[in-house]
């Protein structure tokens, strides 16, 4: 047994997620350097494609675990033309 004290400080300001649900248990190092950058790559690109009113999920860790933050959309001025341009809704 160790006398080490582990730091939960959360990774950032704002509201923060722990991802129980597919991350249950702490992450190897490898595991932790891998997954963020597509992850938050493919959130960002799904999220734009659907018009979500986020931009990204950050993820980070702390102590092996994966926490997840939502990022609210910036708002981008969208020019008359620029809409002629945007693929059509499927529905």
């Amino acid at each position: 047994m160790t006398d080490e004290i582990l730091d939960w400080t959360p990774p950032g300001p704002g509201p923060w997620m722990q991802d129980r649900a597919h991350l249950p248990a702490a992450v190897t190092q490898l595991m932790q350097t891998a997954y963020p950058p597509g992850m938050m790559r493919g959130f960002a690109e799904t999220l734009e494609a659907w018009g979500a009113l986020l931009d990204e999920m950050r993820v980070h860790y702390v102590n092996g675990f994966s926490y997840m933050q939502p990022v609210p959309f910036r708002c981008r001025i969208v020019r008359r033309s620029d809409l002629a341009r945007r693929p059509a809704a499927v529905g």
